[in-house]
């Protein structure tokens, strides 16, 4: 099967440059040619988001709607199956001629894709079990690239299962129970059981000799299952394989698996005829030596012996012309042969067709393996031709308009929704004249943003027109709307200007990387940078226009260093505020509309987007990151939030290409894969957690009882769950740039300006404090012209002064195998690190790609140092290559476009596993009995606890349950303490307190006694008097009489401990942000001075709360140790007064503290406990009743005093600090009492 669809996922945003020079090359013309300290977020104290909307709805829209068909298999009963990656899933097409609903695009995981790839047919298990028989019950093999599996469905598309582990781009299925994937990471095909996933075995290994594999194009097995054709080399070659079946692999002696039988390069002479190459992307094994490569006009069947081209030239009535057929399909077994086509109902020979009607893809079925006979021929729709098309790769998005969102996308058109989703208007991208054969015109908008009128648009224009061998081109900033132009065959809608302003014609001069429309001071902003050749100076500035064209005022000057441009986005907000984001400093600068500077604000290094909210505490900078995480900022450079803007669970977060907000403060993001924008906004539940930091784990703990109210002796499961997510590391790496020597300056231009700009743009997104980087450049002679550096602005420097030399004549050739030799050499001292080289436009070539005879003659082979590299554990990366492509580590390293690099060369993932080690235990009060054999998932019940030991948590979460059954009535927790410890993914242990739910239990109470003061809680007040406590009888209350007896005091105190286990528990809830928090800890510092720390003497932990529990620090006398938690407290979200007294509780009765030593809580808190005091309580009264001390502190005016006097359960334990001054005496008081002493 074919390799990974062709159609940009946009990561980085191209510069203008490569998108001009991208379109020249259409037409056959060339283009004239230490870091800063990163932002930090506090552990947990990040604002949570939640998806509150996803549009536009895909699956019945996409009925019969080719977008980007990329593959095409066919069922025994004549159903075709056509993998479409723009609208996300698989095409039926019933004999009928009708199409289905496709599957794959919905129903969430893992039913839905990712990312459709490549497709195969095939029989799978029988329903009853047994050996896969070549006619049994087939299903579709889908490879889904996003999230590296195979996903199988039946014919109906109904999902069966999945295999995971599967990073493929080609798949086959044989009758005989095998299906083989060609593997993007180790340039090998695997043989995998068709009834489990498992693998049979693995062939094959990376290289360009025949019986090795370089760069994947497609696969496929005869219909007997012997022989498998596999297409490599980017298409320049097909290699069968004679595969030996299971009864030969289960000999004593077994032959080899795979073993080859001939190889087909595709580069000799005779696969040319009458200027017709044979290609094998594509390939249809049809049996012993013979094989169909290629479609289109590369399409041949080839043997040994003979090459013949295969495809009608014209078929059915010249509606069918050959260069149209792709994706050609052969099931010998059945005589099916089918492909793609499209009908073009046109005037003239194929090759000189009229295009005054419109073209309709075609799905034919053909009678030969040749396809020179059409059979049948079914209509489907496409998306271009659509009346409505379906949105189709989101590239950007904004909002031009109060309530209009703007979509560029890869499609002919442009797109105006409202926020619901809506469709609203669109606009024509492009527009032409004639055909690229003859003479022609064209206009194209390279960017775009919504204007002030729905359906019109302002952009970033390139038009050119060729008469005869003549071509000019324009480009320049205009608006435009879309209009109807009437032709000979009806309507047709065009790009017509509304104004333009022509700002060049050699696409030298002026480079436009952004612009935008602002709506409240009603100016299109365009970011230029104005290039001044001969003196290699650059200025970036903001150009103002008004609606109708004219300039606005003056430009806005943005800061650069006049050698390149840094900025690769602008946005307004709602309010008008214009955001520029400067991918060289990692900064986003924000001004006024009027242009009046506001601040600059640091980001993440690997910035690639940005979007401006509304004005706030927590910020208004939004920047989409390279791995695909979305981060806010305050203005200082905190983080305050971190969501995940993929559209499903399982999607890839690279695919994600921009984000916009709202004036509500809600995010769209647009995801290029998917093709959906979703929709989040910020959620007030204290249980939702929030994207980690990098290299973090963030836990919730949650706790049900069901039924919460029931009778005494019935059973209540108390059932409890995990959750968590990890945030994305990056492993350490030292990186070596090979590229070829600068040119010498022509007249002060420079030659080489786009290997400074791609050197330049390579390293942008690099975090030089983790990673280094060097730089190795090479003709006839190598110099290193960096070492290893972390430093972001030594690199930049290098890159600007690298070698200059022009070849003298074209004898001296470049010697890329010299430049490898010399850029592993960096690498000493690299022990620990990963190690890449990325090899930028290489200047390589063998006589097996040279366009000329000769070309390569002197050239020393570069492949074997490249094997020993590589097998010295140096990955190599190969980007922007002429011949170099073989060399690169995998497929999945051999790329173009260096926006694409940074994923290559710096590998972020979540880890493998949530958690490994977890041990969750469940303490159980007294009145309660377990029901053993009730525990879930292997625990064990040995009283008073329940324990799970689990070796390791995925990221589905950990749940438990078991039955308990309560001994008297009342209202009481189902546990005294709910815990889990672990070693989260990243190998740090954490502990997570659950929140412990509460039941009524109706039935006999125990003997009745009176209320004590956490009944009704009292307030403190400046001389504390003794609680007042009613009798248990209806009996009026005595009068109390004050009796002061004589008192004579030696000051002797015996404790009543020896020494004591304290857990400082501490109110980290947002309200304690700034001055609050640093008194809190500096009064925490004064309190470890005051207490006996020492190993024999008093230990001290340290548990912080707010919408969870943390401990910090467990118990210990390490004094260095508890500074340490101390520092480390940071705030966030949520009052669980409840969960810091379980958590403090669960270290004072755990495995670190001391049965010699007392147990004292000193809890402080600023707020009142979340959804009322009745938990705080509860869990003050079971910290008590375990003998544990509790002291309570209530900082300042807005404390709740009666519920932390009762939670204290004696007044003269609750302290009321007013104000920040008045905080360190009250902890040296309580610590000074701690022994017992006044």
């Amino acid at each position: 099967m074919p390799a990974r669809p062709s159609f940009r996922l946009p990561g980085r945003r191209p510069g203008t440059r490569v998108l001009v020079a991208t379109a020249l090359a259409m037409l056959g013309l060339a283009a004239m040619a230490p870091p800063r300290g990163a932002p930090v977020a506090a552990q947990g104290d990040l604002i949570a988001y939640t998806m509150v909307a996803q549009w536009p709805q895909r699956d019945s829209a996409a009925q019969g709607l080719l977008q980007s068909p990329s593959d095409l298999d066919v069922a025994r009963d004549g159903r075709v199956y056509i993998a479409d990656p723009g609208i996300g899933g698989v095409h039926t097409l019933l004999p009928s001629g009708a199409f289905t609903t496709p599957f794959g695009v919905a129903g969430g995981f893992p039913a839905q894709l990712g990312q459709v790839g490549p497709i195969a047919i095939g029989p799978g298990p029988l329903p009853g079990g047994g050996p896969i028989m070549p006619f049994g019950p087939e299903r579709v093999y889908v490879l889904d690239t996003a999230v590296e599996r195979v996903v199988m469905y039946d014919l109906d598309g109904r999902y069966l299962g999945q295999w995971e582990k599967v990073n493929a781009s080609g798949i086959a299925a044989s009758g005989d129970g095998r299906v083989y994937v060609l593997d993007r990471d180790t340039s090998q095909v695997r043989a995998l059981d068709a009834a489990t996933g498992q693998e049979k075995f693995v062939f094959g290994m990376r290289g360009t000799d025949d019986g090795q594999f370089a760069n994947f194009t497609d696969v496929d097995v005869s219909a007997d299952g012997r022989v498998l054709a596999v297409g490599d080399k980017r298409g320049q070659r097909v290699q069968l394989w004679d595969l030996a079946t299971d009864a030969q692999l289960a000999e004593p002696n077994p032959p080899p698996a795979a073993k080859l039988r001939v190889a087909y390069d595709l580069r000799d002479a005779r696969y040319t005829q009458q200027g017709n190459t044979c290609d094998g992307t594509r390939v249809n094994a049809l049996g012993g030596d013979k094989v169909f490569v290629g479609e289109a006009l590369g399409a041949c069947i080839v043997d040994r012996k003979t090459v013949a081209f295969a495809i009608a030239a014209s078929a059915n009535s010249g509606s069918i012309c050959r260069d149209t057929v792709k994706l050609p399909r052969h099931k010998g077994m059945t005589q099916q042969y089918y492909a793609l086509a499209v009908n073009d109902p046109n005037a003239g020979k194929c090759g000189a067709k009229r295009a005054d009607l419109d073209t309709t893809p075609i799905i034919v079925k053909y009678d030969d393996e040749a396809l020179k006979n059409v059979n049948t021929v079914w209509e489907a729709s496409s998306n271009e031709n659509s009346d409505n098309p379906i949105l189709f790769a989101p590239e950007t998005i904004s909002m031009p308009q109060p309530g209009v969102v703007f979509i560029a996308d890869a499609s002919s058109q442009m797109r105006f929704f409202s926020v619901d989703g809506t469709q609203l208007a669109t606009a024509q991208r492009s527009s032409q004249a004639g055909n690229f054969t003859s003479d022609f015109e064209f206009f194209f908008l390279i960017r775009a943003d919504g204007a002030d009128v729905l359906g019109e648009v302002f952009g970033y224009y390139l038009k050119g027109r060729r008469t005869g061998q003549t071509f000019t081109a324009e480009g320049g900033i205009g608006r435009f709307k879309t209009v109807e132009k009437r032709t000979q065959t009806g309507v047709e809608k065009v790009i017509e200007p509304v104004w333009t302003d022509a700002l060049i014609s050699s696409f030298q001069q002026i480079e436009v990387p952004a612009l935008a429309w602002n709506p409240v001071s009603r100016e299109l902003l365009v970011v230029r940078n104005d290039t001044v050749a001969q003196q290699r100076t650059q200025d970036v500035k903001i150009v103002r226009y008004t609606p109708d064209g004219r300039k606005a005022g003056a430009s806005f000057d943005l800061p650069d260093d006049a050698k390149s441009n840094p900025y690769v986005d602008m946005t307004v907000a709602a309010d008008g505020r214009i955001f520029a984001l400067d991918d060289l400093e990692d900064e986003v600068r924000i001004y006024q509309p009027d242009g009046t500077h506001v601040t600059d604000v640091p980001v993440a290094f690997d910035a690639r987007a940005v979007a401006g909210g509304p004005v706030s505490p927590d910020g208004s900078v939004f920047v989409l990151r390279e791995p695909g995480s979305i981060e806010r900022y305050a203005d200082d450079g905190r983080i305050t939030a971190r969501l995940d803007g993929r559209p499903l669970s399982f999607s890839d977060p690279t695919t994600l290409t921009d984000l916009v907000v709202d004036a509500g403060g809600r995010v769209y993001v647009s995801d290029g894969q998917s093709s959906l924008i979703s929709v989040f906004e910020s959620t007030p539940d204290p249980d939702a957690i929030p994207i980690p930091n990098d290299a973090e784990c963030l836990f919730r703990g949650q706790a049900a009882a069901d039924p919460a109210r029931l009778n005494v002796g019935q059973a209540t499961t108390v059932s409890l769950r995990l959750d968590g997510k990890c945030g994305i590391n990056e492993d350490p790496t030292d990186i070596v740039v090979v590229v070829p020597y600068f040119r010498r300056l022509e007249q002060g231009v420079d030659p080489s300006a786009a290997y400074v700009t791609e050197m330049t743009l390579l390293m942008s997104r690099l975090n030089f404090g983790k990673h280094r980087a060097g730089i190795v450049s090479y003709w006839n002679t190598t110099t290193t012209e960096l070492p290893l550096t972390g430093d972001r602005q030594t690199y930049i420097e290098a890159v600007r002064d690298i070698t200059r030399f022009d070849p003298p004549n074209e004898n001296v050739k470049s010697q890329l195998k010299d430049g490898l030799e010399e850029a592993a050499k960096l690498f000493t001292g690299s022990d620990g690190r990963r190690k890449v080289i990325v090899v930028l436009r290489d200047e390589y070539c063998t006589p097996g790609n040279e366009l000329f005879p000769g070309q390569c003659t002197g050239v020393k082979p570069a492949e074997d140092t490249a094997l020993a590299i590589r097998n010295s554990g140096v990955t190599i990366v190969v980007v922007n290559g002429f011949g170099g492509f073989d060399l690169a580590s995998s497929d999945e390293d051999a790329l173009y476009g260096v926006e694409n690099v940074h994923r290559r060369m710096v590998r972020y993932a979540p880890p493998p596993l949530m958690a490994t080690d977890i041990a969750l235990t469940h303490a159980v009060p007294g009145n309660f009995t377990v029901d053993a054999g009730s525990i879930s998932g292997g625990g064990t019940w040995n009283a008073p606890q329940i324990a799970w030991a689990v070796p390791a948590m995925d990221y589905n979460g950990l749940t438990a349950s078991a039955a308990l059954r309560p001994t008297q009535g009342g209202t009481w927790p189902v546990g005294s303490a709910i815990t889990a410890s672990f070693v989260d993914g990243w190998g740090k242990r954490q502990d997570v307190v659950f929140p412990i739910p509460q039941v009524e239990v109706i039935g006999p109470t125990a003997t009745p006694v009176p209320p004590t003061a956490t009944a009704t809680p009292v307030p403190p007040t400046a001389t504390p008097s003794p609680t007042v406590v009613p009798s248990a009888t209806a009996t009026p209350t005595p009068t109390i009489v004050r009796a002061y007896l004589p008192w004579l005091s030696n000051n002797l105190c015996v404790p009543a401990k020896p020494r004591f286990d304290v857990a400082l528990v501490v109110d980290v809830s947002s309200s304690m942000a700034g001055e609050k928090i640093e008194a809190a800890r500096a009064s925490l510092r004064v309190f470890l001075d005051v207490v006996g720390l020492a190993p024999g003497g008093d230990h001290v932990a340290v548990v912080d709360f707010a919408s969870d529990a943390t401990v910090r620090q467990g118990l210990t006398a390490d004094r260095a140790a508890l500074t340490a938690a101390i520092d480390g407290l940071a705030t966030r979200q949520g009052t669980r007064i409840d969960l810091g007294l379980a958590a403090a509780q669960a270290v004072l009765t755990g495995p670190a503290a001391r049965e010699t030593a007392g147990q004292v809580i000193v809890l402080l808190s600023d707020g009142q406990q979340t959804g009322g005091p009745a938990s705080a309580l509860a869990a003050g009264e079971a910290a008590r009743a375990a003998g544990i001390d509790v002291y309570t502190i209530g900082f300042g005016a807005d404390a709740d005093a009666p519920t932390l006097t009762a939670v204290a359960g004696d007044p003269a334990r609750f302290f009321l600090a007013p104000a920040a001054a008045d905080l360190a005496a009250v902890y040296t008081r309580i610590a000074a009492s701690i022994p017992g002493c006044p």
